[in-house]
C-alpha cells in the first residue's frame, strides 16, 4: 500500500426493523448486529415514519400487520420519503393480496413469518445490492450530459458517499462558463432533494 493512502472502511448495511413484536425485533436486531449490520428498531408505524424522515437506510424490514397503521400505508409513505429505500415485507399466511399490492408499490420482496434467519440475511443483502445498482445508475445518468462537453478541457473527479447520498464533483477551471451553466442546470433537474451537491474548482 502506498504511503499516505488509507482504505475506507466497508459500508455497513443500514437496516430499519419495523414490527410491533418487541421481543422478536430485539432478538432479530441483536443477531443482525452480530453479522455486521447497522440496525435501527421501530415498534410502531409512527415511530418508523419519524425515523425514516430523520435518518437514511439501505433496507427496511416491515411487518405488514401493524396495529396502529396498515403496513401498506407505511410502505407508501416510506417510498415517498426515500424512493431508493428497499423494503422487505414480512407477512403471515393469507396475506397474498397485500404482498402483491406491496410489490406493485415498489417493495423489494416479501417473506412469510416466521422466516429463517439466514434467508432473511440473504434477502437483505440482495436488497442492498439492488439499492447500490440503482444509485450507480442514477449517478451515471447525472454525469452523462456534461461528461461529453469539451473532454479535452475538463477533468472531473467524483467522490461518492453512500449515507447521506452526496456527490462531490471537482471541475477544472478550464471548463468554459457555458459548460458550467449547463452543468448546474442538469444538476438542479436530475437530483432529488435528499441529494446534496458540492462544487469546487481545481487548477
Amino acid at each position: 500500500m502506498a504511503e499516505g493512502k488509507t482504505v475506507p472502511p466497508p459500508h455497513r448495511i443500514r437496516v430499519l426493523l419495523v414490527d410491533d413484536e418487541a421481543v422478536y425485533v430485539d432478538v432479530l436486531a441483536n443477531r443482525l448486529g452480530k453479522r455486521g449490520f447497522d440496525v435501527q428498531k421501530a415498534y410502531t408505524s409512527p415511530e418508523a415514519l419519524l425515523v425514516l424522515r430523520t435518518q437514511q437506510f439501505d433496507v427496511a424490514v416491515l411487518d405488514l400487520k401493524m396495529p396502529d397503521m396498515d403496513g401498506i400505508e407505511v410502505l407508501k409513505i416510506a417510498k415517498q420519503v426515500d424512493p431508493m429505500l428497499q423494503v422487505i415485507m414480512l407477512t403471515g399466511h393469507g396475506s397474498a393480496a397485500a404482498c402483491e399490492q406491496g410489490l406493485a408499490l415498489g417493495a423489494f420482496d416479501y417473506m412469510m413469518k416466521p422466516c429463517e434467519f439466514e434467508a432473511l440475511v440473504d434477502k437483505i443483502r440482495e436488497a442492498f445490492e439492488k439499492s447500490q445498482r440503482l444509485n450507480n445508475r442514477k449517478i451515471d445518468l447525472f454525469l452523462h450530459p456534461f461528461c461529453c462537453i469539451q473532454p479535452y478541457a475538463c477533468r472531473m473527479d467524483v467522490m461518492i458517499t453512500h449515507r447521506p447520498r452526496v456527490v462531490i464533483l471537482r471541475i477544472s477551471a478550464s471548463m468554459i462558463f457555458s459548460s458550467c451553466r449547463r452543468f448546474l442546470a442538469a444538476a438542479s433537474v436530475t437530483f432529488s432533494t435528499n441529494t446534496s451537491i458540492s462544487l469546487g474548482f481545481i487548477r
